[in-house]
């Protein structure tokens, strides 16, 4: 897989209360050796020597799409995600249809196949960073 970074950013999670923190390029390293307090409780996101928790998240939005079949879209918005999908399809989403944004980070790390350029399987977070370009679709069972 390519880059892990280029369409991604890392969460930082908090050690006690397991809150998301979006650090962005803030460094690890505090020169007096304080840490990165949560902000909902007293634990660290960022501990006193320097070490995190945390996970890959995508930047841009991941979408669940149900139409009968089942389609996973990234994109900006959900707008953008129903654009697209008719650019694809031909047609609208008709309002019957569940659009439904993932945010689960362990959904993000399940695997799908990946049958573009390589085969076998790939997570959300690895088609993403593969992309170069969106809105793009990850997965469909229409094909």
């Amino acid at each position: 897989m390519g880059d892990i970074t280029k369409n991604t950013k890392f969460i930082n999670v908090c050690w006690t209360c397991g809150k998301h923190h979006d650090l962005g390029d803030l460094s690890f390293e505090r020169p007096d050796g304080q840490g990165y307090k949560c902000d909902a409780c007293p634990g660290f996101v960022i501990s006193p020597s320097g070490k995190v928790q945390g996970f890959l998240a995508p930047v841009v939005k991941i979408f669940l799409v149900e139409d009968g079949e089942t389609h996973r879209f990234a994109a900006k918005d959900e707008e953008e995600c129903r654009e697209y999908y008719k650019e694809l399809y031909g047609e609208d989403l008709d309002e019957e249809s569940d659009v439904t944004e993932i945010t689960d980070p362990e959904e993000w790390n399940r695997k799908f196949i990946h049958v573009e350029d390589q085969p076998g399987l790939a997570s959300i977070i690895d088609i993403i960073n593969e992309s170069t370009e969106f809105p793009t679709i990850i997965s469909s069972t229409v094909y």
